[in-house]
């Protein structure tokens, strides 16, 4: 038996999709799907994985295989730019920064800027520091600054 409420309205019994609502729901259900399926067919498609690396360096620019085979054939939609833009700085410490961008549909470019010395700190080796108070060595190309010499540390 069926109770009413103590107002007299009625228990409701369900939720009721009209005949619009039920169309548009299996629409979207049916576009993200599509959407799903393209991004992944696109992403794994050779077209887009990385060919070529791009670099600047001190000015100059070239293309280097070497230092950077690592990315070579990854696929351009899966790099993660921050994680490898870090994980390149840490192996350049010399460099203050390293940006990469995508250049779509296979290229990759990457640009190193330089940190500028503040100061020498002579000691086994020379060492310079930054604005940052980070010490670092100069690349082997790099041409001595005319800095400040700290001696005796």
């Amino acid at each position: 038996m069926r109770k009413n409420r103590p107002d007299g309205a009625p228990v409701p019994r369900g939720v009721h999709l009209s005949r619009a609502d039920l169309i548009r729901l299996c629409i979207t259900v049916v576009a993200v799907s599509l959407s799903a399926a393209l991004y992944q067919r696109l992403t794994g498609l050779p077209f887009f994985r990385v060919r070529e690396v791009i670099v600047r360096q001190d000015g100059a620019v070239r293309s280097d295989a070497e230092k950077f085979a690592f990315v070579k054939g990854k696929n351009i939609f899966a790099l993660d730019l921050a994680r490898e833009s870090r994980r390149i700085g840490s192996a350049f410490p010399s460099y203050e920064q390293v940006r990469l961008i995508k250049f779509y549909p296979d290229k990759l470019f990457v640009d190193f800027i330089k940190r500028s010395p503040l100061a020498c700190i002579n000691g086994n080796r020379a060492a310079y520091i930054d604005e940052n108070l980070v010490v670092f060595r100069l690349p082997e190309q790099a041409e001595d600054p005319r800095v400040p010499l700290v001696t005796g540390i």
